[in-house]
């Protein structure tokens, strides 16, 4: 079965399920230093929409969604980042690197996190913190929540939990 991406355009597309393509995921890792071409486009579809799914679950964008019936919760308007910049009918390059970063990290919704007493661990460009074991563990996000810095709620930002 061949997993679809419906590449969301700033339009608020009442469909769309990704805010990044397969291209732009593969280019945004080369760039990085890590390797995705052995990985199907049907894997790499997959861990970009659950990405997205995934961000737009956790981050608490501003503004508001520029049209009822959009699929995702971006394009926004009324959104600015950092620098007073209108990021209004738009998918910020920022959240892009975001959901590239996540998708590279989770990979799918189903990933969990082990309780192993490690509190963080990096492997190239990608970094993990793992919490207290007493309070379960938690994966922090900390490449994509650099990428969101400015764009969020105020107060916003993203521990995420595991699935």
């Amino acid at each position: 079965m061949a997993i679809t991406i419906i590449l969301e355009d700033g339009t608020g597309l009442t469909n769309s399920t990704s805010y990044v393509s397969i291209a732009e995921f593969k280019a945004y890792w080369t760039q990085n230093g890590v390797d995705y071409t052995a990985e199907t486009d049907d894997t790499i579809a997959l861990w970009v929409n659950n990405a997205t799914k995934y961000a737009d679950d956790y981050y608490c964008y501003g503004g508001s969604v520029a049209n009822d019936d959009q699929a995702l919760l971006v394009p926004r308007i009324g959104w600015y980042d950092a620098r007073g910049n209108s990021l209004d009918d738009s998918v910020p390059t920022q959240l892009k690197n975001a959901v590239c970063e996540i998708a590279g990290i989770r990979k799918t919704t189903r990933a969990t996190t082990e309780t192993t007493g490690i509190k963080s661990k990096t492997v190239g460009p990608m970094s993990v913190t793992y919490g207290s074991a007493s309070i379960g563990a938690r994966v922090t996000y900390t490449g994509a929540n650099a990428y969101m810095k400015g764009l969020l709620c105020s107060g916003g930002g993203m521990t995420a939990l595991p699935r």
